[in-house]
């Protein structure tokens, strides 16, 4: 088993197997006021082997403060990965984890961390700010806040010349 894709976003679902995402790639959040109640997805992608179809899974999700102590978040679901119909196609399991109304108590970095069967899968931070960071950082070259939701917003991602 290992991870494809695994994504914040503002919004995202799964469909026959596809992944719809809004505003993927959320690095840092904003918010004037504490706590911070998230709108946003994780979409994942996990590829499987043939061995792993038809099994029972658990899949977990932890969020923490980055500079330690108890998560402020933990959720758990079970899954069974199936045969795909496209037999050529690799084996998957997609899923969209809706973290709607998840709190984060105070501002700073945290990490966000998706396993399967207690297997790291991916881990990855965020970092929620006061908006007057955004202000701040407003004339950097591709700043938006994003559409979906006003106080989050995906890293800019400078192009090479």
């Amino acid at each position: 088993m290992k991870p494809d894709t695994v994504l914040l976003a503002d919004a995202g679902h799964v469909r026959d197997g596809l992944i719809y995402v809004i505003g993927g790639g959320i690095e840092q959040m904003y918010t004037a006021s504490l706590p911070a109640i998230v709108q946003a997805t994780i979409i994942a992608r996990v590829l499987l082997e043939e061995e792993e179809l038809d099994k029972e899974h658990t899949l977990q999700l932890a969020v923490r403060p980055e500079a330690g102590g108890d998560p402020v978040a933990v959720m758990q679901g079970k899954f069974v990965a199936k045969q795909p119909a496209n037999k050529s196609a690799p084996p998957a399991f997609v899923t969209a984890i809706k973290l709607d109304g998840m709190a984060l108590p105070d501002y700073g970095r945290y990490i966000l961390a998706f396993a399967v069967d207690d297997d790291l899968m991916k881990e990855f931070h965020i970092v929620l700010a006061k908006p007057e960071a955004l202000r701040r950082r407003s004339t950097d070259a591709g700043a938006k806040t994003s559409p979906a939701n006003p106080t989050i917003r995906p890293k800019a991602r400078r192009r090479k010349s």
